[in-house]
């Protein structure tokens, strides 16, 4: 007499193949029935871990000795690189550009917007952007805007104009005043009689003359900026050399 027995196989499942961001390591745990278990590489832990590219294969076995087997393919796929350039300061209207790079990923940034680039302008403030690839990896930085010193800013102005009509330093210009529209500039004299004054916005920077277009001697005259943004004056010399 002959007992026939019906053994139900072992059943084993590792799930979809599936990305891992790089620096990021994947845990593969399998699911089924069964009683022990072989990885492709040879070992017999609960779960595989692995931070590479590569196929993934178990063979699993229940009491019986009878078995079963799965695979998963593991891609290490990159993260973004986030990088939002040094810290800054920002001042009158001037404006940064921000960009998240990444092209073609999703961003949250702390302003509320979500496009690649931002435009930000001048307040103190640090501005951070998370940055999710089509992976879901994710990357983020921060950048610090500090407050604007109008004395350093204008720190380094010109302090003397040579008028003698060679084009070379004939008028008393300097790039900072095109970050403040409403700027205006005197300029007085030693004993401290105004000898000239811009219009707003500087349009046309002091050659020498005085209001009257009288040529003013060689000396050095007091100036006063007036930026009308409410930052405090700037005050200097500047020296007329014939």
């Amino acid at each position: 007499l002959s007992l026939d027995v019906l053994v139900t196989a072992p059943s084993v499942n590792l799930g979809d193949d599936r990305f891992v961001c790089e620096g990021q390591t994947a845990i593969i745990t399998p699911e089924g029935d069964f009683v022990s278990l072989i990885w492709h590489d040879g070992t017999s832990p609960a779960s595989y871990m692995t931070d590479t590219t590569e196929l993934v294969s178990i063979q699993v076995f229940d009491e019986y000795s009878c078995s079963a087997a799965d695979s998963v393919q593991i891609t290490v796929v990159p993260s973004p690189v986030v990088n939002l350039g040094n810290d800054t300061i920002l001042c009158g209207e001037s404006s940064l550009l921000l960009d998240a790079g990444n092209a073609g990923s999703s961003y949250k940034w702390s302003t509320g917007e979500s496009t690649q680039t931002i435009i930000v302008y001048k307040r103190r403030q640090d501005i951070w952007v998370l940055v999710t690839n089509e992976y879901g990896c994710t990357d983020r930085d921060t950048i610090s805007i500090y407050e604007c010193s109008v004395k350093e800013f204008f720190a380094n102005i010109p302090n003397a104009i040579t008028p003698n009509g060679d084009n070379v330093n004939d008028t008393w210009y300097f790039d900072e005043a095109l970050l403040f529209p409403d700027i205006e500039i005197q300029i007085y004299d030693r004993w401290g009689k105004l000898v000239w004054r811009s219009e707003k916005g500087y349009p046309e920077p002091w050659d020498g003359r005085s209001l009257s277009g009288r040529e003013m001697p060689m000396d050095s005259y007091y100036y006063v900026i007036e930026l009308n943004d409410g930052s405090e004056q700037i005050v200097g010399t500047v020296t007329i050399i014939r």
